[in-house]
């Protein structure tokens, strides 16, 4: 399959790299080119940003923005320069390294 590296990808950003189900349950909650914001947003990323590391259009990014969020795979934070996306493990607040 030609995303599975992609969900590898994922599951090695938050700690779970050997595992065989992780890769799967993010296959399962968003489609290659989501997967690609998610790694994307790492470090923390505008939409400007996200679409220069990607390729995407920030018009094509903003309604993944959404939904991400609602599953619990992308965070929002204000900063000076603007709103910016990360994934949970990204935050400085996340208590595991």
């Amino acid at each position: 399959m030609p995303g599975s590296n992609l969900y590898q990808q994922l599951a090695e950003q938050v700690g779970a790299g050997a595992s065989r189900v992780i890769p799967r349950i993010f296959e399962t909650l968003v489609d290659e080119r989501e997967a690609t914001v998610l790694l994307a947003a790492s470090p923390p990323a505008t939409v400007g940003e996200l679409a220069e590391r990607t390729g995407f259009a920030a018009a094509d990014i903003e309604p993944m923005i959404d939904p991400l969020f609602r599953k619990g795979l992308l965070f929002k934070s204000r900063k000076p320069d603007g709103l910016r996306y990360y994934q949970k493990h990204d935050h400085p607040c996340h208590p595991f390294p």
